[in-house]
């Protein structure tokens, strides 16, 4: 198991942020392929089907360290330790991270994600049930508030996070209100990372190279979490915009590890990660148009024997 001083030290300040369908194993395997050797994150699990042992999304995480898992859902007495505490019994991992930021309703609805901005007390008593059952590497990802007018409320109560032992914090620069449209208030980063008082990850918005650049210089944060940038270009991490030569050997590594992974993934679901790899392109009407078609390994292999002739 790796702290979060060992994985600064050792390998990197980008961090994978986990994404819905798409963080799963065929991806990460592929980024260590391609040498991202940092933090990077499963899908976010609820304790509900982690205790019903509906957990395709880690079945196993094989030799993956650094790995993390974060956690989502609101309070509820007891399951947020009975669900660690089955997890790190099952699993290796490196880090748990607790979602306070994400802003769709299926999760808000729920009394997770960004609801919990409106109950620190509840953020509280779940960070405190894993406290009890987990005493490695712990953060929150949250958002600057539901709207700008309670970026204060939002500092004062992440404030009181802090003596969980957080090792960071990664703040998605956006309102909840925002969602992901608009220019991040990455204006604000300094302020968060000098209240907090903690390692501080920026986050939101950074889609591609010219951004990442200008962020780090701009900003000098302790540390970036990527998030959908990642998909369109997965060698982002690297600070470098990738030809079609490096983007259609990741899309034959994402077609070779997908079938690996019956339990976690299919083929179908495929579709939508190369859509995305290869959105954007001048390049990729006709090859999308193909893939779309395809249907088996092979013929997903094909798609790009062709593509290239």
């Amino acid at each position: 198991m790796y702290s979060h001083a060992q994985i600064i030290e050792n390998y990197s300040d980008i961090v994978i942020a986990p994404l819905c369908g798409y963080t799963r194993r065929p991806f990460r395997r592929a980024l260590r392929d391609i040498g991202f050797k940092g933090l990077y994150f499963t899908e976010m699990m609820n304790p509900f089907e982690i205790l019903a042992k509906r957990i395709k999304k880690a079945v196993s995480i094989e030799k993956e360290s650094p790995i993390g898992i974060q956690l989502f859902g609101g309070y509820s007495k007891g399951k947020f330790r009975e669900s660690v505490f089955l997890l790190k019994n099952r699993f290796r991992f490196d880090h748990l991270d607790l979602n306070m930021g994400c802003p769709a309703k299926q999760v808000t609805g729920s009394g997770g994600g960004a609801r919990l901005l409106e109950r620190m007390d509840e953020a509280r008593f779940i960070l405190e049930e894993i406290r009890s059952v987990w005493n490695g590497s712990l953060s929150v990802k949250t958002r600057i508030g539901w709207d700008l007018s309670e970026k204060d409320k939002t500092l004062e109560g992440l404030k009181t996070l802090i003596p969980f032992g957080l090792d960071f914090v990664t703040i998605h620069f956006r309102t909840v209100k925002e969602g992901f449209a608009g220019e991040p208030h990455f204006e604000l980063y300094n302020e968060f990372k000098k209240e907090l008082g903690v390692f501080t990850y920026l986050n939101g918005g950074i889609l591609d190279r010219m951004k990442l650049i200008e962020v780090k210089d701009r900003y000098d944060p302790d540390g970036i979490m990527l998030a959908r940038g990642i998909l369109e270009n997965p060698f982002l991490w690297e600070g470098i915009t990738p030809g079609l030569d490096q983007k259609i050997e990741f899309a034959r590594k994402l077609i070779c590890y997908y079938p690996l992974y019956p339990l976690e993934c299919s083929m179908l679901e495929l579709r939508k990660h190369l859509a995305v790899l290869f959105k954007g392109e001048i390049y990729s009407h006709r090859l999308r148009e193909q893939i779309f078609k395809a249907q088996t390994k092979e013929e997903y292999l094909r798609v790009f024997d062709e593509y290239l002739k």
